[in-house]
């Protein structure tokens, strides 16, 4: 809180836009994960939904431009999002494009920001 209001007063904090899900099927849904690059520039944010659905955000222009098909939703609540950072000038810009959610059905998914697919689902880790 403290540093909110130290951030307001030199003026490097502000709103950037209200995010807000789409109209879904399930009653009650609500943000359960949110995942956003600092390391670049990018008005991408990544939100999962309490209906297990994942959503790709644009922030200026505060709408959602994709979603994860519904055939490829976890089975149970997703627990955390992550972009992919950039680590060195040897990383291929196209990893840039990918993505990963854990959820409570002990699965981790990668995923491809350009056309919303799995490429691959790890299971066995650790189940809550």
């Amino acid at each position: 809180d403290d540093d909110i209001k130290r951030l307001q007063r030199l003026g490097s904090y502000r709103c950037c836009g209200i995010l807000a899900l789409p109209k879904e099927p399930t009653a009650g849904h609500s943000i359960s994960a949110i995942a956003a690059n600092n390391a670049v520039l990018s008005g991408t944010v990544l939100v999962a939904s309490s209906s297990k659905r994942i959503y790709v955000w644009d922030v200026s222009a505060e709408k959602v431009l994709a979603g994860v098909p519904e055939t490829s939703i976890h089975t149970r609540p997703i627990t955390c999002l992550r972009l992919s950072q950039p680590h060195s000038e040897f990383q291929s810009t196209s990893s840039m494009d990918l993505f990963v959610s854990g959820s409570m059905d002990g699965t981790i998914k990668l995923w491809d920001l350009r056309c919303m697919q799995e490429c691959r689902c790890f299971q066995g880790g650790h189940v809550h």
